[in-house]
């Protein structure tokens, strides 16, 4: 299932720091499930560590990912009382921090303080004390949202998914509930960090948690495998409904392959078709893309004209606007 995703299969072709950000908590998963099953645990603590301090330098969310696991290392830890490993933990997670107070410092804080992404992502931001229908309704809509997004389920399927996760998180509970925990506690730190606007919970800053939701999942159809018989009907609805669709998918995007927002097309076939003095409009977001590829091109400066960047004062865009009176085409 993880493998054929298509938004993991996009961002990965993309070469997006999301997709590492799934691979990064893959990783720390895989070590950290290592220190609750194998006896001997210093090698592993020491792994754990390191990987902590570098993954931070790597990767955004990855401090919500340490962060749940190793809430509930520690707390095992200490309800067992073992001290060694108390005093281990306390070390790699002073480790930890110094890291990411580094990382923070040279990267993380201007981003932090960016009110422009803060309005971007304003509808991710996790009613902290729901005060009325619509905030509850965040919790429902968002819940059965990140099946679809970012983790890539279609229409029903996604409600579907949602569904087996709960499952999944009840078979768990009975049979695995360290790996439980360690599972949903990123997912509750994440969420809390949303409610305190530190971090949006949507779309494609949450595909690091895919192998989280993934999991759960497949352990949710593990446990209607124990109920209805490995071939039942129920399983082989199931299958073709999480897996059919994704697969033929990606099968078909093989052979088609996926364009989003190109500028250069664009730009061929309005070069290819331009008459004199005509004027392109450029938005403010495609301004990038289109000065890099304006370089193929011969283009006087008068030739277009670059959008004024004004989300919420309407106005400007009136101005603008008023700008292209005159012209015989734009």
């Amino acid at each position: 299932m993880f493998a054929i995703l298509e938004p993991l299969i996009y961002y990965s072709s993309e070469v997006k720091q999301y997709a590492s950000d799934a691979a990064i908590t893959l990783c720390i998963l895989l070590v950290s499930f290592q220190l609750t099953t194998k006896p001997t645990r210093a090698p592993y603590l020491g792994l754990f560590g390191v990987v902590g301090v570098v993954v931070v330098w790597l990767s955004h969310p990855a401090v919500f990912v340490l962060g749940g696991v190793g809430i509930i290392l520690a707390t095992m830890a200490l309800f067992h009382k073992k001290w060694k490993d108390v005093a281990i933990l306390t070390i790699v997670y002073c480790c930890w921090l110094v890291s990411f107070a580094l990382t923070y410092l040279l990267s993380l804080g201007s981003i932090a303080g960016n009110q422009q992404l803060q309005d971007f992502w304003v509808d991710g931001y996790m009613p902290l004390l729901p005060q009325s229908f619509a905030d509850i309704r965040w919790y429902i809509d968002t819940f059965f949202g990140i099946f679809a997004n970012p983790v890539g389920f279609k229409d029903y399927a996604a409600g579907i998914a949602a569904f087996i996760f709960l499952l999944g998180v009840e078979r768990l509970r009975l049979v695995q509930r360290k790996h439980c925990l360690m599972l949903i506690a990123p997912l509750g730190l994440t969420l809390l960090a949303s409610g305190l606007y530190l971090y949006p919970f949507s779309g494609r800053l949450l595909l690091f948690l895919t192998p989280i939701l993934v999991l759960i999942a497949a352990a949710g159809i593990d446990y209607i495998q124990d109920k209805t018989g490995h071939m039942g009907l129920v399983m082989v609805i199931l299958t073709a409904i999480l897996f059919v669709e994704p697969l033929l998918f990606a099968g078909y995007r093989l052979v088609n392959l996926r364009e989003k927002e190109e500028v250069r097309p664009v730009l061929a076939y309005m070069y290819d078709h331009k008459e004199e003095r005509d004027l392109l409009y450029v938005y403010y977001g495609a301004k990038p893309a289109f000065k890099y590829y304006l370089k193929d091109y011969t283009l006087d400066d008068e030739a277009y004209m670059i959008g004024v960047q004004s989300r919420g004062k309407w106005q400007s865009y009136v101005n603008d606007m008023n700008k292209l009176h005159g012209k015989k085409r734009v």
